[in-house]
C-alpha cells in the first residue's frame, strides 16, 4: 500500500494471515445438585495467531453424527451435537476470542441410573471459519472432538480442546 501526502510517498508492505489454530482455557465449571449425573465446562477459545485481529471472521462446529457410542449409551441414546451448539455461527472479537451465546459450553447431564455399566460417546468436531458476509468456508485446525465418559457409578467426564472435567454424583 502506498500513500502520498504533500509530495512524500510512503509504502507499507503487508501480508494476509489466515487463522492457524486455537488456544483455550476453562472459564468455569458447571454445578449440579448432589445425586445428579452430569459434568461440564465453559471455555474461552482464542483464534491463533494473536499478532493479528480476526474480528472480521466467524466460526462454527458443523453438526456431525455422534460416534463411539458404547455401554450405557447403546440403550440410552446420547444427544446429537446438532441442536446443541453445532451449526451455529459465532463471531470473533478484536482480541480473537470466539464470542456469542455462551460459546464454548461442553457438557452432558440428565442421565439416570442405576447404571451398573459405564459408557461413552463422541461428538466429532471439524470446525470451519469464514469471513463475515462471505459463504466460502475454510478448515480450522487445533480443535478436538468432544468426548463424554460415564462411569458405572455415575461419574461423568468431559474432554475437549485439551481440557478435562470430571464430576462425581456426590459433588456439587
Amino acid at each position: 500500500v502506498t500513500t502520498t501526502i504533500r509530495n512524500v510517498s510512503l509504502t507499507l508492505d503487508f501480508n494476509v494471515v489466515e487463522p492457524s489454530g486455537v488456544n483455550s482455557t476453562i472459564r468455569s465449571k458447571d454445578a449440579f445438585g448432589r445425586g445428579n449425573v452430569g459434568a461440564g465446562m465453559e471455555m474461552d477459545v482464542i483464534i491463533q495467531p494473536t499478532k493479528v485481529s480476526f474480528s472480521n471472521i466467524e466460526m462454527t462446529e458443523p453438526g456431525e453424527a455422534t460416534t463411539g457410542i458404547s455401554g450405557y449409551f447403546i440403550n440410552h441414546t446420547p444427544p446429537s451435537h446438532a441442536g446443541n451448539g453445532a451449526g451455529d455461527w459465532h463471531k470473533v472479537n478484536c482480541s480473537n476470542l470466539v464470542v456469542d451465546r455462551k460459546f464454548d459450553h461442553a457438557f452432558s447431564e440428565g442421565w439416570s441410573g442405576p447404571f451398573g455399566q459405564g459408557g461413552s460417546y463422541i461428538w466429532p468436531i471439524h470446525p470451519i471459519w469464514r469471513v463475515v458476509g462471505d459463504t466460502s468456508t475454510h478448515s480450522l485446525s487445533g480443535w478436538t472432538d468432544q468426548v463424554i465418559f460415564l462411569g458405572a457409578d455415575g461419574t461423568m467426564t468431559i474432554q475437549k480442546l485439551g481440557h478435562t472435567v470430571t464430576r462425581h454424583t456426590n459433588e456439587d
